[in-house]
C-alpha cells in the first residue's frame, strides 16, 4: 500500500477506472486484488478495503496463506468486501432488460462502485460525461453519413459505462439506440440520439445539484 510513485490507494483506483471505462467490465467481474502491507491497524485496513481491494494480506508473508487467498479470489469466493461470488457478476445485468425509476442514476450503489469515495465517484462521472459527449459526436457523424454500424459500436460502449456506473435512463437509451443503430434505422438513430443527449444533460444537472453529498462522502 505505501510505495513510491504510485501508492496502493491510487493504483487500486486506477485499475477500476479502467475496467468500467476502457474494458468495460460490469461489477462483480472485476479483477480481484490483494492489498499487502504491514500495518495492522483497523484503519489500514478500512483504506485498504475503500481504495477496491478485494482482500488483504499482512506482512511478514507466508507462502501457503498466499496461495490459499489467491485461490480464494480466483474461485470466485466472497472476499472481505462480500463483494464477489462464484460464476461472476452479482451487480446488475448489462442487457436492455431491467426496469428502473426515472432518477438519472443511482446513488447509492453508483457510491459502492466508486468504494464509497463520492470524491473519485464525481470523478467518474465527469469522465463518463465528457466520454459520451464524444461518442454522440461520433454517432451523429456516422449517421449523417449514412453508416450505422459505428452508431452500435459507441452505444455499446456507453451502454456499458452507464451499466457499471447505475445511470439507468442514460443505459436504456444506450440499449435503444444499439437496437435502432443493428436496424440501420437512421431517423431512428438520430431520434435517439437526441434524447440520450437531453438525457446526458440531465445528468450533469443532477450531479451538481447533488455535489454537496458527494463532497461529504
Amino acid at each position: 500500500m505505501q510505495m513510491p510513485g504510485k501508492a496502493g490507494k491510487s493504483a487500486g483506483k486506477k485499475i477500476r477506472r479502467i475496467e468500467i471505462f476502457e474494458k468495460g467490465v460490469t461489477r462483480g467481474c472485476t479483477i480481484p486484488i490483494v492489498a499487502m502491507t504491514a500495518d495492522t491497524s483497523t484503519a489500514a485496513r478500512e483504506q485498504c478495503l475503500s481504495s477496491g481491494m478485494d482482500a488483504i494480506i499482512l506482512k511478514p508473508l507466508r507462502l501457503e496463506k498466499l496461495r490459499g487467498l489467491i485461490e480464494s479470489q480466483l474461485s470466485g469466493t466472497v472476499s472481505s468486501r462480500g463483494q464477489r461470488s462464484a460464476g461472476g457478476d452479482n451487480g446488475k445485468d448489462a442487457g436492455c432488460d431491467a426496469k428502473y425509476d426515472c432518477v438519472p442514476i443511482d446513488l447509492e450503489k453508483a457510491l459502492e462502485t466508486a468504494m464509497g469515495d463520492g470524491g473519485f465517484l464525481k470523478e467518474l462521472l465527469t469522465m463518463f460525461i465528457d466520454a459520451t459527449r464524444e461518442q454522440i459526436g461520433d454517432i451523429r457523424s456516422s449517421a449523417a453519413a449514412g453508416q450505422s454500424d459505428t452508431a452500435a459500436k459507441q452505444a455499446h460502449r456507453i451502454k456499458g459505462g452507464a451499466a457499471n456506473l447505475d445511470i439507468h435512463e442514460i443505459r436504456k437509451s444506450a440499449c435503444n439506440l444499439e437496437k435502432v443503430a443493428r436496424r440501420q434505422d437512421i431517423p431512428g438513430i438520430e431520434r435517439v440520439t437526441d434524447k440520450l443527449e437531453t438525457q446526458l444533460g440531465a445528468l450533469a444537472d443532477f450531479i451538481n445539484m447533488n455535489a454537496q453529498v458527494l463532497s461529504e462522502q
